[in-house]
């Protein structure tokens, strides 16, 4: 009966004080600063899928979580796409076949295509 009572008593003893140990940890924040990049591919949909076909973009964006557990970030994505499906946007400044006429009588050669810019804060 001794022995255990020893046994036991030493037991107690040991993982009490890991447990005050484990209490006594105070938790720090710091700083943390992510980047990160992202690409993707997009159908459009409603009025846009009249116009243009599927489109990509390309982007990154930063962030920092401050020590106050507050998140800051940016964000910047540039749209690109080569579909249009819209061809009769230069009806009114093309010849009968299909040249494109500028404004001095020349004809003249185009590239349509989606473009656009995001940015987030």
């Amino acid at each position: 009966m001794q022995f255990n009572m020893r046994a036991l008593f030493f037991l107690i003893i040991t993982f009490a004080g890991g447990c005050t140990f484990a209490q006594s940890l105070k938790d720090s924040t710091v700083n943390i600063p992510f980047l990160s990049g992202t690409y993707s591919v997009q159908f459009p949909g409603g009025d846009l899928a009249d116009r243009f076909g599927v489109n990509s973009n390309i982007g990154a964006s930063f962030g920092l979580k401050l020590k106050s557990n507050w998140y800051l970030g940016a964000e910047c994505v540039y749209l690109f796409g080569n579909n249009l499906r819209e061809d009769n946007i230069f009806d009114s400044i093309t010849s009968s076949e299909g040249e494109l006429i500028t404004r001095y009588g020349d004809f003249a050669s185009t590239a349509v295509s989606e473009r656009g810019f995001y940015a987030s804060l």
